[in-house]
């Protein structure tokens, strides 16, 4: 019985620790945007929420051509070398076919 007592705790433990690291990393809820929904849902009104400002410009949308251009250096590399040869060697003396013409074995 005293064992059966010991894992249990042993467990609750355990799930206190990683509820604890989750919400400690894990918890995107921020106090001040908390408080400004529950403002708003009491219709209480409130200071604005301080934020901090970037600074952007601002351009009218036109409809052109983007300039992309990418140069790359790059090596290929093969997963499987092959040879490729013929049977026999020779000199090819010339060819009595034209492009496009079907052609049979032994021909």
């Amino acid at each position: 019985m005293n064992k059966i007592i010991k894992i249990i705790s042993f467990v609750i433990l355990i799930a206190a620790i990683i509820f604890g690291v989750y919400k400690l990393f894990f918890n995107t809820s921020d106090s001040s945007e908390t408080e400004i929904i529950k403002a708003e849902e009491k219709n209480i009104e409130s200071e604005p929420a301080r934020t901090s400002s970037i600074p952007v410009k601002v351009v009218e949308i036109t409809k052109g051509e983007l300039p992309l251009r990418l140069r790359v250096s790059a090596t290929a590399q093969v997963r499987e070398k092959t040879m490729i040869k013929s049977e026999v060697s020779g000199k090819v003396e010339s060819i009595r076919v034209k492009i496009g013409d079907w052609v049979k074995r032994g021909q």
